[in-house]
């Protein structure tokens, strides 16, 4: 998937539920491994959870994708609204969109 060549959207639901911050976050995961000439599949999930230790919180998030196999996680300090989700995001030839799985 050509990932960098498409317009990219974010759904009503993650505008209004997922700080700016965190959909950056997001979008620089899939530019840093596109930049790298990973290839990357059509769907790319992001299960997010809110972790603490040693008295800070920290977002988690575990970035996979099916073809090829991918997982990777990775931790997140500063994040202004942390949260416990499943983002997707989807290129469909035309655009890449960043949404929750229910909206799909």
């Amino acid at each position: 998937m050509n990932f960098h060549a498409n317009p990219r959207y974010a759904t009503s639901g993650i505008e209004h539920e997922v700080g700016a911050d965190l959909q950056a976050v997001i979008w620089q995961m899939i530019d840093h491994r596109r930049d790298a000439g990973v290839e990357l599949d059509y769907l790319q999930v992001f299960q997010l959870s809110i972790e603490c230790a040693l008295g800070e919180v920290f977002q988690k998030i575990v970035h996979r994708q099916e073809q090829p196999s991918f997982a990777q996680t990775l931790y997140y300090r500063n994040i202004q609204k942390p949260m416990d989700t499943t983002i997707w995001i989807i290129d469909d030839e035309t655009a890449v969109t960043m949404l929750f799985p229910s909206e799909y």
